[in-house]
C-alpha cells in the first residue's frame, strides 16, 4: 500500500539485521542513506489486574418431565456441576510507537496503543506500526 503511494518502508530487522538494534545502530545506519522518518516502537509500561473468580456449583434436573414429576414417570435425575476458585490474570501492555524526522531527530507523530497479552511484544511493534503508516500522512 506505501510503495503505491511512492513510500518505501525497511524493517530495522531486514536492514541492520539485529531483532532490538541500538538507537546508536539505526543513527549510523540512517546517517549515510536518503530516509526522512523513522518509526520505532517501546514498551511504554504495564498494568497486571488480577480478578478472584469464586468456586460455583449448579445443579441441573435431567429427566422428561419437570423434577417433581420426574420420578412419578421417568427416573429423573440430578447432575451437578462444580468450577473450583481461581484467579483471573490480565496484564495490559501500553507500547509507545513514535515517528522521527530522521533529519532532525524530532518526534513528529506519538502513538500510546494499549492491547492485552500480545504474544510478542516485537509482533505487536510490527502490527501498530503498519497500522499507524496506514492512517498517517507524513
Amino acid at each position: 500500500m506505501l510503495s503505491r503511494d511512492g513510500v518505501t518502508v525497511t524493517k530495522s530487522l531486514t536492514a541492520i539485521g539485529q531483532e532490538y538494534p541500538t538507537k546508536e545502530d539505526v543513527e549510523a545506519y540512517i546517517a549515510d542513506r536518503d530516509i526522512d522518518y523513522v518509526m520505532a516502537s517501546k514498551l511504554g509500561n504495564f498494568d497486571v489486574e488480577k480478578t478472584r473468580i469464586p468456586p460455583q456449583v449448579r445443579t441441573f434436573y435431567t429427566g422428561p418431565y419437570s423434577p417433581t414429576y420426574g420420578s412419578f414417570y421417568d427416573a429423573g435425575n440430578t447432575l451437578t456441576l462444580s468450577r473450583e476458585e481461581f484467579t483471573d490474570t490480565r496484564t495490559t501492555y501500553m507500547l509507545v510507537t513514535s515517528i522521527f524526522d530522521a533529519a532532525t531527530s524530532e518526534p513528529v507523530w506519538i502513538g500510546r496503543p494499549e492491547t492485552f497479552e500480545p504474544s510478542s511484544v516485537a509482533e505487536l511493534a510490527a502490527q501498530i506500526a503498519n497500522s499507524a503508516m496506514r492512517k498517517i500522512s507524513l
